[in-house]
């Protein structure tokens, strides 16, 4: 049987700081999975499923899984989008009427 890794993945889009939890959904019944790596597209990598990505950029996420006899698989990397949260702060200037700017004059 050729071990293939598949996972879920709690969000792929947010704003920062975002946190993600990725599921091990692999199957292997004839070789157990002896250990499961969680590589999270910013250089690491830990044996914990949460993450919190604290800066904005695509990171590019995987589950890297070993088995018994020594097999390993990696997931295919799924991009995870982490946005900056819009400003709420109005202009200098403006006043916000019922959620419509207009100028002070």
């Amino acid at each position: 049987m050729i071990l293939t890794t598949s996972c879920t993945f709690s969000a792929t889009i947010g704003y920062a700081p975002l946190t993600i939890i990725i599921t091990d959904t692999t199957t292997s019944p004839d070789d157990p999975i002896r250990s499961r790596r969680w590589i999270w597209g910013e250089g690491s990598s830990t044996t914990s499923p949460t993450h919190t990505y604290n800066a904005t950029g695509v990171y590019y996420a995987s589950l890297q899984v070993t088995t018994a006899s020594g097999a390993t698989s990696t997931s295919t990397p799924t991009p995870i989008i982490v946005l900056t949260k819009p400003t709420t702060t109005k202009p200098a200037g403006l006043c916000d009427l019922r959620g419509i700017f207009c100028n002070i004059i």
